[in-house]
């Protein structure tokens, strides 16, 4: 649990952060889009998650709001903070070479629109990027690149004792990026993050439709840079071929913001009664409250939920249960000898649930013999017919060590995805890597002396 404080910490202040948005969405929006983020099931599960994506959205969050900050008034405080972020940023996840590219693209295509309309208006104020960009001085923007320098080589050389990482934190997270880009990781088609949405977070893609039908009749530059982003970001993302369900927090997050934008205009447009739109706000809890607890505290682990990937079955915490207890009943002057077989990237999680045992790692596909004379054994199935009995015997309790869902997305048909989006009822089998427990017939704290 204490490798997840970070993720939920990063979750919690992104709720928090939210709130500071309300200048642009609007006091009510504001609070809805703050709630959103809280029940959003795929940010809530990630949130929950070992994994650098929910620290990285409060970055991406923390960062719009800066850039939209500086877009609508310029101040010099905003080279700075850009510049920690950015940095903080680089440091936590590669796809901050995204965050830059999107915006970026945003920033050109806003000068060039504006440019385009004030065509031959010799008294047209500034373009908003120019003077966004003139606002803070030479001398912010110099402490800016300051900020971004002293953050960046501090995080990537771990406080300045490895200078070494500075030069690998520039360019190897986007030489690995790059390099897993012919490799589909994931093994996920394009729209893989659009039937996330659609299937997690429809409430919320409906009111981002909203918001983003507010933008584009009542734009601002900064509403722009939440639209665009919200866009961009689900394009670069589909497009990309290394797809897995942790990523979609990235589009979703700017999403949650225009569905605020739009909560922001019903709210404003609700006349005398606010009966349909309280109606309407516990349609959206409820819908997104069930999916919310049914994928993250139900079934977290259940690989007919596209969210939870390659998961660690339930299976193995139980069977974790088991060799503590045959540990513990062990004389101390004679522990038992556990082998834990490595095939298949099985040494995880066992080194972090026996770590206190003394358990010998081994690849029993390239060396069974190294079982022989073990009292417990966990190894991956295919290995266990070369592994050497003692002369106790074994008992063997097969079990499932890691199972994922990989839809047929070729023969797959809008029936099947319908039911899978009602029921979770998979379409074609899920897969497993499995494992076996080898017991030693008759050792104490075993399934046979208990």
């Amino acid at each position: 649990a204490t490798a997840r404080y970070l993720a939920a910490l990063a979750g919690t202040a992104t709720v928090a952060l939210v709130g500071a948005f309300r200048r642009w969405i609007g006091d009510v929006g504001a609070l809805v889009a703050a709630a959103l983020v809280a029940i959003s099931p795929s940010v809530l599960y990630f949130s929950r998650f070992g994994r650098e994506d929910s620290l990285m959205g409060l970055l991406e969050v923390a960062l719009l709001l800066v850039a939209m900050s500086w877009l609508t008034r310029p101040s010099r405080w905003h080279p700075l903070a850009a510049g920690a972020l950015l940095a903080a940023a680089f440091a936590t996840k590669e796809t901050t070479f995204i965050v830059g590219a999107v915006t970026a693209s945003y920033l050109v295509a806003l000068t060039v629109a504006q440019a385009w309309r004030r065509r031959g208006r010799a008294a047209a104020p500034p373009l908003t990027v120019v003077r966004a960009l003139r606002g803070p001085g030479g001398r912010w923007w110099l402490l800016g690149a300051g900020a971004f320098a002293l953050v960046f080589s501090a995080l990537f050389s771990v406080g300045f004792t490895e200078p070494g990482g500075i030069v690998d934190g520039a360019v190897d997270g986007i030489d690995y990026w790059l390099s897993q880009q012919p490799v589909n990781r994931g093994s996920m088609p394009w729209p893989f993050y659009v039937v996330l949405l659609v299937a997690y977070e429809w409430p919320i893609v409906l009111l981002a439709l909203g918001g983003l039908v507010r933008v584009a009749r009542r734009p601002t530059p900064a509403l722009g840079l939440v639209a665009w982003t919200a866009a961009g970001n689900l394009v670069v993302y589909s497009w990309a071929s290394e797809r897995f369900p942790w990523l979609v927090v990235h589009p979703l997050l700017p999403m949650l913001l225009l569905a605020g934008l739009a909560a922001q205009r019903l709210w404003d447009e609700r006349g005398t009664t606010v009966l349909p739109v309280a109606i309407g706000a516990a349609l959206v809890l409820v819908i997104l409250g069930t999916n919310a607890v049914r994928v993250v505290y139900r079934e977290p682990s259940n690989p007919r939920q596209l969210l939870s990937a390659v998961q660690t079955t339930d299976a193995v915490p139980a069977l974790r249960d088991r060799v503590e207890s045959i540990a513990a009943a062990a004389p101390p002057d004679a522990p038992p000898r556990i082998i834990v077989d490595t095939t298949d990237s099985a040494t995880w999680p066992w080194a972090w649930y026996l770590r206190d045992l003394p358990v010998a790692y081994v690849d029993l596909a390239a060396d069974p013999g190294a079982a022989t004379g073990a009292d417990v054994v966990i190894a991956m199935a295919p290995n266990v017919p070369a592994l050497v009995a003692p002369p106790e015997g074994w008992r063997a309790q097969p079990f499932d060590h890691r199972a994922w869902w990989l839809p047929d997305w070729d023969h797959a048909g809008a029936g099947d995805w319908l039911r899978w989006f009602a029921t979770r009822e998979t379409f074609n089998p899920t897969g497993a890597t499995e494992g076996v427990l080898l017991e030693r017939v008759g050792i104490p704290g075993g399934a046979s002396s208990s």
